[in-house]
């Protein structure tokens, strides 16, 4: 048997008022006013257990909730904290992935001047000793075409 009745704040004092009633009705004489009596006395006490349980609940329901609340609070607090790490982490790995490429390039750029450089020397290089092998040459071939010039004379 449910007693379904809309409760305010004060429904427990009209669920004392409904056992007290029950009582007044006990103390009457018939056995049937007795029975009835006693069926409303365990009625009321019996939502009058379930109001103070209900109002027990709720306060704890209500903590829980408040509880619930604040953890879900920290939670977002944590996750934003988490957000803007990774954010930053982000940032700094682009950035230092921009200085790498910056470098390399940096570094293929200083590699292709070195190169150059060293094959400009080099062409200079063979072309000098290109010159020397030639005046060498010249050198040589005018030594043997001509006699020598010595002022001595031969004896």
């Amino acid at each position: 048997m449910d007693l379904n009745v809309t409760t305010t704040k004060s429904s427990w004092v009209f669920w004392i008022l409904f056992a007290l009633t029950g009582a007044l009705l006990l103390l009457q004489s018939p056995w049937v006013e007795i029975l009835l009596g006693v069926i409303v006395i365990f009625i009321g006490i019996h939502r009058l257990a379930w109001e103070l349980e209900r109002n027990r609940t709720g306060k704890e329901k209500e903590s829980v909730q408040e509880a619930l609340s604040e953890i879900m609070e920290c939670l977002r607090e944590e996750w934003e904290h988490v957000k803007e790490v990774e954010s930053r982490y982000e940032n700094r790995f682009f950035q230092m992935d921009k200085r790498r490429a910056d470098l390399e390039e940096r570094v293929a750029t200083l590699q292709k001047e070195t190169d150059n450089k060293i094959e400009n020397n080099y062409r200079e290089l063979v072309r000098r000793i290109l010159e020397l092998d030639n005046k060498m040459n010249d050198v040589a071939r005018a030594f043997l075409t001509k006699p020598p010039r010595s002022g001595r004379k031969k004896a």
